[in-house]
């Protein structure tokens, strides 16, 4: 059975990619209701294990700072997806990190937790919502065989601001064990890219939840103590001063491996500081980049192994032998 690695082993780049969150966070309370009249994704058929989509999304999607232009489900989560001639980039979206099913279980018949979303509103103020509607818990059905337990769930994306909502319905899940396995029971959405990922996640207790963003799983020490309340919803808004400090820079690095020095082009003039951090998150080598198209960045003293080189918001991982 395949378990997205949101849970069972979120193997992250250990590095900080900026001093300030990319996402201010809040809570608040409003009156959860179901969509009406979505699509439903799983074509009304009871699932497990199944993937669906990826489904052209009406507007490009935004998770920190990248645009995803497809959507979907993957076997327990919504996902993003985009593709680049390096392959695929996914967002894994858990408002709950439970492994879910559908409550049909006899194999036969309809399904009794449709999968579905719905775009509402004008061109430049859409918002895309995805719904998990009266899921099972496969943990339940693994340890007793029932389908019991139930939980509802959406995931807003609005178009105008990029900000990110999860908003959560009833559920009668009393015992936050029966979500998962794993025993990790966050709020997540984790960003798996081609050169390094990054997961904003809220923890600690649901009355006074603590949100953070994080680069390595062995960062996030806290588990919610249990599920969020029907009508409570999780806003992510984009904090502009983050925007700022996390431009992407595009630039090419050689030689990789490199002995004494890492050559750097840019496409055009940059200002900007960088950092090299090892695989631990340390910062080893920092400097700055001084209206140049052309920069070395002398690695000589460094041990051999792998690193990361960050220039604002974006990085590259190079070997030093």
């Amino acid at each position: 059975m395949k378990k997205i690695t949101l849970l069972a082993g979120l193997l992250l780049t250990t590095i900080t990619v900026s001093a300030q969150n990319y996402y201010n966070f809040t809570q608040s309370t409003a009156t959860y209701a179901d969509l009406g009249t979505p699509t439903n994704m799983n074509g009304n058929a009871a699932w497990m294990y199944d993937d669906f989509g990826p489904i052209a999304s009406a507007f490009p999607v935004y998770v920190f700072g990248e645009t995803f232009p497809s959507f979907g489900f993957e076997d327990d989560n919504f996902v993003l997806v985009k593709t680049l001639p390096a392959g695929e980039e996914y967002v894994y979206v858990a408002p709950l990190s439970a492994y879910v099913q559908d409550r049909n279980t006899t194999g036969t018949g309809a399904g009794q937790s449709p999968i579905s979303y719905k775009v509402e509103g004008t061109t430049g103020s859409r918002i895309l919502k995805l719904e998990l509607k009266n899921a099972g818990l496969e943990e339940e059905f693994d340890t007793v065989g029932t389908t019991n337990l139930f939980l509802n769930y959406q995931v807003w994306f609005y178009e105008a601001d990029k900000s990110i909502e999860f908003r959560f319905g009833p559920n009668n899940v009393t015992n936050i064990a029966m979500l998962n396995s794993e025993a990790t029971y966050w709020s997540i959405f984790l960003y798996e890219a081609t050169n390094g990922d990054k997961a904003g996640a809220v923890t600690g207790n649901t009355t006074t939840p603590t949100y953070g963003e994080y680069t390595d799983a062995t960062q996030i020490t806290t588990n919610l103590n249990a599920l969020p309340a029907a009508n409570t919803v999780y806003r992510f808004a984009v904090n502009p001063l983050a925007v700022k400090d996390q431009e992407k820079i595009e630039f090419s690095m050689f030689p990789n491996p490199a002995s004494d020095v890492l050559n750097l082009t840019f496409p055009e003039a940059v200002n900007k500081p960088y950092s090299v951090y090892d695989l631990m998150g340390r910062e080893v080598l920092k400097g700055s980049l001084n209206n140049t198209a052309q920069a070395q960045i002398n690695v000589s003293t460094l041990q051999k192994g792998s690193y990361i080189l960050r220039i604002a918001g974006s990085t590259q991982k190079f070997i030093k032998n």
